[in-house]
């Protein structure tokens, strides 16, 4: 097993260095699943934590800015804690019935039942305890090694052992206080899917579930949606175009009985940097998943009615119909009801 190094050389921005202080990390420690494929795994456990510095914390920060740009699905812990014992574990470490070496140890004996008889591989796992600004988490994140260079003081090049943050796939995190505060609607646990589309096994030690109904993660990609089309600047016109695009994307993945991929979205809405509003949706404030059900009920608020003739121009957003707008198709007549106040003193000066 190589030695571990936490990465160096980091030169931070005015807002990494905020972000910095507002990082408060409670507990770090690192153990080692040793598994090869096919092969029975094994563990070596650590008896002390990490250090709580500067180098761990700058550690934890680009480690969970890594995790939420890797786009992470949003769920919570499956209700049978006998089956899914994870839970209590953590549960007890927050009341300070477990220390963090005990509550880590005995998950990593979890993680070792739950890897065994698969074909799963093992490495480095940090388990993490940190709060930042109002927010408490916890999170247990796989890490390898990886090759890397560096030029020494004689300007010689020598070979460097690092641990692999960029290929970052199997990890969870669990907000604290969203977990003790939980509503039917709240998701409190995140886990990745990676490049291994959620390996089983991890997610069977966690014990978490991304059974979000569809009205639910709908209703925080709208969210997320407008909230970033605000934050673009865009004139109305592009956003509306903006919005049917993706209303008519969801609305043949949900015909089609289809998962909406945040990915595809986002590509939809600037080819030219197709992961800004992947990593904007993902974050803690919208909990957007990297795939969802879609719900035609919510998501036809995104389109809007179009029509323009030599005498009338109309556009209106489809939540409006049967709201303030009302069609009646036999009378052929449009009733606008509540009108806004400009529109009225227009009205009134015509």
């Amino acid at each position: 097993m190589s030695k571990i190094v936490l990465e160096k050389g980091h030169k931070n921005t005015n807002a990494d260095s905020e972000e910095l202080n507002n990082i408060e990390l409670v507990n770090l420690v690192v153990h080692y699943l040793h598994k090869k494929q096919e092969s029975d795994p094994s563990v070596k456990l650590s008896d002390k934590c990490l250090p709580i510095n500067e180098l761990s914390i700058k550690f934890i920060k680009k480690v969970k800015d890594r995790y939420y740009k890797c786009n992470p699905i949003y769920g919570t812990f499956n209700e049978d804690q006998q089956v899914y014992p994870y839970q209590t574990l953590v549960d007890e470490y927050l009341k300070e019935g477990l220390s963090f070496i005990d509550y880590t140890t005995s998950s990593m004996k979890l993680l070792e039942k739950s890897i065994k008889n698969t074909g799963g591989t093992g490495g480095y796992m940090l388990f993490a305890h940190y709060k930042i600004l109002k927010d408490e988490f916890v999170c247990v994140i796989m890490l390898h090694n990886t090759i890397g260079f560096n030029i020494n003081s004689s300007l010689e090049l020598e070979e460097l052992t690092n641990l692999d943050i960029e290929k970052l796939d199997i990890a969870n995190f669990i907000n604290v206080d969203k977990w003790r505060s939980a509503t039917s609607e709240d998701s409190y646990l995140s886990f990745l899917s990676g490049r291994k589309n959620v390996t089983e096994y991890f997610k069977d030690f966690i014990g978490c579930t991304n059974q979000k109904s569809s009205t639910i993660a709908s209703k925080a990609f709208y969210k997320a949606l407008e909230s970033f089309l605000t934050k673009e600047d865009l004139d109305v016109n592009e956003k509306i175009k903006l919005k049917n695009t993706v209303f008519e994307y969801c609305s043949t993945r949900i015909h089609n009985k289809e998962d909406i991929k945040l990915s595809a979205v986002s590509s939809l809405l600037n080819p030219d940097d197709a992961n800004k509003f992947k990593i904007y949706a993902s974050k803690e404030e919208f909990q957007v998943s990297a795939v969802f059900r879609g719900s035609r009920d919510v998501l036809k608020n995104l389109k809007y009615v179009n029509y323009k003739s030599d005498d009338l121009s109309i556009q209106l957003n489809k939540k409006l119909i049967n709201d303030t707008v009302h069609y009646n198709e036999e009378a052929n007549e449009l009733l606008i009801t509540k009108i806004p106040s400009d529109l009225r003193e227009l009205l009134k000066n015509n």
